[in-house]
């Protein structure tokens, strides 16, 4: 399955909301440890950007659908999100460094 990538602003005031439902994801994950899975929230320092990044193993399924916090999240950002709900983007990686 190839990365992938989810991109969205929100309002300022939306942002809190937004960041406990992430945190509220994570814990989620942290607590069932599926293996397998990258997974990175991320959001710009200067304006209410975030940016999700998804890189399942080969082979391995996508636990985000099963997670009751992962679909509180998706259905937060469709509904704080500028614009049409965001919709996942495929990338295909060129390289990547371990950290």
């Amino acid at each position: 399955m190839p990365v992938m990538i989810i991109q969205f602003r929100v309002n300022d005031e939306s942002i809190p909301e937004v960041e406990k439902a992430v945190a509220a994801t994570f814990a989620a994950l942290n607590a069932g440890r599926p293996e397998g899975v990258r997974f990175g929230y991320y959001r710009h320092p200067e304006n209410p950007e975030f940016t999700a990044l998804l890189e399942p193993a080969e082979g391995v399924e996508n636990p985000l659908p099963h997670l009751e916090e992962a679909r509180l999240l998706q259905a937060t950002v469709a509904r704080l999100s500028d614009g049409p709900p965001p919709t996942p983007t495929p990338l295909i990686p060129l390289a990547t460094y371990p950290a």
